[in-house]
């Protein structure tokens, strides 16, 4: 009895699997089929929409996370400002490599403290128009442009795929939100359909990010005759982002004081970089922020 029910069971299973087999032969068929009926032609379009989707937020959130780094590291900039008010700052760290950063806040001529770092606002309106204008722009040929490729991977799905012009919206809010209206049509054998709305999430949190730099600023600007040491800030932040943050975290990944001439009065530059870290997170979101701190 045993050995004839592992015969049925073998026999069962050898019915499933050349049915599936037969199932994506069929599938394999219809996609290089040059012609199909109205009703199969639906039926395949609309079986494989969700597969585009996926694709266009796929290209969109690579490019995504290249603007969000590149605002960490010019410490709430996407684009650098060159205002000669505002000087930039070439930055050797440990590592050898050199990265520039503007100051989020820095001692004037006339010894007064002045504060530029971005609003949350500013920052969500910059990532947006850079988002928009730049890296997910469609005739751009580097970034989401090559990711997408003009559809290319679906060449032998459909007959012709068309692409309009594409929109952005974001919201900094306990994630990042990033809605996305880019309406691109697909056609085959007569039938085609519009997929027009994605969503890309980014797992961090600006708002406790710039709230933690902005402690860090006020910190330097009140207390900027005392060169603190490395250990007196992470101590002093890490006990204030452990009781103040959920599922998130936040840590300091490399702090120090730098005493350069910068022309500004900004003998000791105090650059603190912080590290998000997030369960969603392959790795931690660095932001980098640098205080001219004077004599």
């Amino acid at each position: 009895m045993h050995k004839r029910g592992q015969v049925t069971i073998f026999i069962i299973l050898g019915i499933v699997i050349v049915a599936v087999l037969a199932f994506v032969f069929y599938l394999g068929g219809i996609s290089f089929n040059e012609e199909l009926s109205y009703e199969e032609a639906q039926s395949f379009v609309s079986a494989r929409t969700e597969i585009v989707s996926t694709f266009v937020e796929s290209c969109s959130e690579d490019s995504a996370w290249v603007v969000l780094r590149t605002m960490g590291q010019y410490g709430g900039y996407v684009v650098p400002r060159f205002d000669p008010n505002n000087p930039h700052f070439e930055l050797l760290l440990p590592t050898g490599n050199h990265i520039t950063i503007n100051y989020a806040a820095y001692v004037d001529e006339g010894g007064d403290y002045v504060n530029t770092f971005p609003s949350v606002n500013e920052m969500e309106q910059e990532f947006e128009n850079y988002l928009q204008n730049v890296a997910l722009d469609p005739d751009n040929s580097e970034g989401f442009a090559s990711c997408i490729d003009d559809f290319d991977v679906f060449k032998d799905s459909f007959d012709d795929v068309d692409s309009g012009d594409l929109t952005v919206d974001v919201d900094f809010a306990e994630t990042i939100m990033i809605r996305i209206n880019y309406p691109v049509t697909v056609r085959r054998s007569g039938y085609e359909t519009t997929i027009q709305e994605y969503f890309v999430e980014l797992p961090v949190n600006m708002n406790e990010i710039r709230s933690v730099s902005s402690r860090f600023i006020s910190d330097v600007m009140d207390e900027n005759d005392l060169i603190q040491s490395r250990e007196y800030f992470v101590e002093k932040y890490t006990d204030e982002i452990e009781g103040g943050l959920r599922e998130d975290k936040v840590g300091i990944d490399w702090f120090d004081t730098i005493s350069i001439e910068t022309g500004y009065n900004n003998i000791h530059n105090y650059y603190f970089t912080m590290q998000y870290e997030h369960p969603e997170l392959e790795e931690a979101y660095l932001f980098n922020t640098l205080v001219g701190a004077g004599d």
